[in-house]
């Protein structure tokens, strides 16, 4: 008879050993490029560093690709007529392709005619580049900030009163996340305690603008440094060495530090 276990053993640990190795060396080059000096320590200031490179590098390339798509004539700019054109097939000056502003293709078009012209720092009617990044990552800029806050409030105002209730809060966190019991019992403490500050049941939107908008300053990148290092310094001396970072592969997965795990793929001199 034949023995399988022995069999797959033979042939197919060669092949493990081999991918593990080239996992582990992968992971390795990463944190040498995140140790800036290549001292062998992970510091605060380096790891935000590279957080922010890491985000930068990924909105650029994003918006630059997406944004080709839309000026397919390379001009370098696209106007509100382009864009359209270019995702739904409608002539914006033209009366019988306007779509109804009640329906759904409607409601998107008007959602991001306002999203365009925020977009447009200056006003003169065509999107370069740049000013495209803004447009389709609008959190990443603070002139977009009202922008980002009207949006939240289209998307869980199910009820259209101009308030976020507790139930339309859960109801979306539910969607987008999968609560569990322990967690929805959390997030209600969470809306009741700090989100809905005069304690009336529903968020208003100057208590939406607390919550969605950062305060002036902040620093996103250092944000995600400080949980980082929280989550994997073992000898907790502020700095995370190699094996405290391979050790807590995981966790670095789930953040902007791999840009959520997209440069595991990545060519190597994308990184």
């Amino acid at each position: 008879s034949c023995d399988y276990k022995n069999t797959f053993s033979a042939v197919y640990k060669p092949f493990v050993f081999c991918f593990c190795f080239f996992l582990y060396s992968y992971r390795s080059r990463i944190v040498d490029k995140i140790d800036g000096d290549g001292d062998g320590q992970v510091t605060k200031a380096e790891l935000s560093t590279w957080i922010s490179h890491t985000r930068r590098r990924h909105t650029t390339n994003e918006a630059r690709k997406r944004f080709k798509d839309y000026d397919q004539k390379g001009k370098g700019g696209i106007t509100w007529s382009d864009y359209v054109q270019s995702t739904q097939a409608l002539d914006v000056n033209s009366p019988d392709s306007t779509p109804s502003p009640t329906s759904v293709i409607g409601r998107r078009l008007a959602r991001e005619g306002r999203r365009f012209k925020a977009a447009d720092s200056d006003g003169d009617g065509i999107i370069t580049a740049a000013e495209f990044t803004a447009f389709i990552y609008p959190d990443d800029f603070f002139h977009m900030a009202e922008i980002t806050l009207e949006e939240t409030i289209e998307d869980l105002d199910k009820n259209k009163d101009g308030f976020v209730e507790e139930e339309e809060y859960i109801s979306d966190l539910r969607g987008s996340s999968g609560l569990d019991l322990a967690a929805e019992k959390r997030e209600r403490e969470i809306f009741r305690e700090d989100r809905d500050v005069d304690r009336d049941g529903k968020l208003s939107l100057e208590e939406l603008r607390q919550w969605v908008l950062p305060p002036p300053n902040y620093d996103f990148a250092l944000a995600e440094t400080n949980h980082l290092i929280r989550e994997t310094d073992q000898d907790k001396d502020g700095k995370l060495t190699k094996p405290e970072i391979l050790q807590s592969w995981n966790v670095f997965v789930g953040s902007q530090a791999t840009n959520y795990g997209h440069d595991l793929t990545a060519k190597h001199d994308e990184l």
